[in-house]
């Protein structure tokens, strides 16, 4: 038993190490926003000479993301999701590798614990284990990746919603339409009003705010925003009726948004069935057992 629980504990420890890998932390905004402002400074150089394991991993990551992806687009819905998690391709082959390498090392362990107890694993089946972790550790990253861009991605599409109620009022007090987006998107905190300000700011972006915001969406994956460029731009091209405009896309995309949470609780409510019942199957047997042992 002591055996046991001594195994539990290293699968228990490997299992925090890769999930540790697998949500590294993000750097703040503020702090991007500082590196790129500021001028390049002569110390901010010392640390690529040193050659430490960091730099040497990132020069390994971006050598493979550059074989496994020459061209920029075959790889072009994980490059939008890592844009949209701010990180680079080289941070997530890194990862990657990293998380490989710890589900690799991990079977070993869990099978040596097997065997302390008296069980034999072949050493062909050994092998295979250990291919297999370290093909599922590689794999682990891109699920976790996806599902947190497409959180933020409805973060932003809900920031979009409000930035357009917030500018079809200004644009009503008769302001303009660049002058009603501004305005509009200084009134929040948060990554998406953020990144929005950032691509808006006239000292990072030489192309209109239109154009930018368009960029922006296609760079993020985020339609909802490039139909708002859109109809600024239409509205500084052609004279469009912007604040119609606005208030239809704000109540198309708050019921889009109700409507996806409608499908996320009815998605939730089915998933949980077969946890009751593999439960319901437990309290079964636990009730059952000893009468049928008796027998």
């Amino acid at each position: 038993m002591i055996l046991v629980a001594v195994c539990a504990l290293v699968a228990t420890a490997g299992v925090g190490l890769v999930a540790r890998a697998a949500f590294p932390g993000r750097p703040s905004l503020t702090a991007e926003l500082d590196d790129l402002l500021a001028p390049p400074l002569p110390r901010r150089a010392a640390p690529a000479a040193t050659g430490g394991l960091g730099d040497l991993l990132d020069g390994l990551g971006g050598a493979v993301w550059a074989q496994l992806n020459p061209d920029g687009d075959r790889f072009a819905k994980l490059a939008s999701d890592l844009s949209v998690m701010d990180r680079t391709p080289e941070q997530f082959v890194r990862q990657s590798v990293t998380t490989a390498v710890l589900l690799a090392l991990l079977v070993p362990v869990v099978l040596f614990g097997v065997r302390l107890i008296g069980l034999h694993v072949p050493t062909g089946v050994a092998v295979l284990l250990v291919l297999m972790g370290a093909a599922a550790g590689a794999i682990v990253p891109r699920p976790a990746l996806r599902g947190e861009a497409q959180a933020r991605r409805s973060e932003m599409r809900q920031v979009v919603a409000v930035i357009c109620d917030l500018a079809a009022v200004v644009v009503a007090a008769g302001d303009d339409v660049d002058a009603a987006l501004m305005e509009a998107t200084g009134v929040g905190d948060g990554w998406a009003f953020d990144r929005l300000r950032t691509a808006l700011a006239p000292g990072l972006s030489r192309q209109g705010p239109w154009l930018a915001l368009e960029d922006l969406g296609n760079r993020l994956g985020v339609e909802q925003l490039v139909v708002l460029a859109q109809n600024m731009g239409l509205a500084e091209e052609e004279g469009a009726k912007i604040r119609e405009a606005l208030n239809t896309q704000s109540k198309t995309l708050r019921e889009e948004e109700a409507s996806e949470i409608e499908a996320q609780a009815g998605s939730v409510t089915e998933r949980m069935s077969f946890p009751m019942v593999m439960l319901l199957l437990g309290f079964i047997l636990v009730i059952g057992y000893p009468a049928v042992a008796r027998l």
